[in-house]
């Protein structure tokens, strides 16, 4: 037995089990995602917990360590079909059309929002006017697709690090938000090995899984545990 239980937060879930968390998996057999599942568990608990000014400074990001790994069911929204997310297009229809990547509707998307907005964002980046656009296009996302296209992905020129991903109530792996536009890129693109760091649990799966019934589990317990999932996602 270990001291791995129920109420693990997430930076408490990295202390103990970090490397276990990072899978290498296919992205084409990821077809589900939890966007929304840290801004709800945010919400949740800010409600809950007082937060001291500092961290109320720091912003939303600053409580991410501190948000459950093993989520409640309530608090678990139901995945969302990854194909029919936005940016998830809006990538494969740029590696379909990267020899022509301004007849995309990326590059469409982009200037339409220019135009109605007087700015377009992307990626936390402003851009307001097309040439801008045009350079974020040519010297990121186009080598981006290149990159990974001859390479797949490259720990050593990933400057984001790994996409994050939460595992559902059945095992099946999740995206989750960050490192998108890299992930969706590889998807289309076919690349076969991508990694996932895991940053939350449903609690049915934990219970199952990793518990099997008891108050706690060890780290070697925990580790066959997410070799499954990682197997069953290849």
């Amino acid at each position: 037995m270990g001291d791995l239980g129920r109420r693990l937060s997430q930076r408490q879930a990295r202390r103990q089990i970090g490397s276990v968390l990072l899978l290498r998996i296919d992205p084409r057999l990821i077809s589900g995602s939890t966007a929304r599942l840290e801004r709800l568990m945010t919400r949740a608990f800010r409600q809950r917990v007082p937060l001291p000014l500092p961290v109320i400074a720091r912003g939303v990001r600053s409580l991410e360590p501190h948000l459950p790994f093993v989520v409640a069911a309530k608090h678990f929204p139901d995945a969302k079909p990854l194909d029919a997310n936005r940016s998830s297009l809006l990538m494969q229809d740029l590696v379909l059309n990267r020899a022509d990547p301004e007849s995309s509707l990326w590059w469409q998307d982009r200037l339409e929002e220019l135009s109605s907005e007087g700015v377009t964002t992307v990626k936390g980046q402003s851009f307001r006017d097309e040439n801008a656009v045009r350079r974020h296009l040519n010297e990121y996302l186009l080598p981006m697709i290149d990159g990974l296209a001859r390479n797949g992905w490259d720990d050593k020129l990933a400057e984001s690090g790994p996409g994050s991903a939460s595992i559902g109530p059945h095992g099946e792996l999740l995206k989750a938000e960050s490192v998108n536009h890299r992930f969706f890129l590889a998807r289309s693109l076919g690349v076969r090995e991508f990694p996932l760091l895991v940053r939350s649990v449903h609690h049915d799966w934990w219970d199952t899984n990793v518990l099997k019934g008891r108050r706690t589990a060890s780290r070697s317990e925990a580790e066959q545990a997410f070799k499954v999932v990682a197997e069953s996602h290849r």
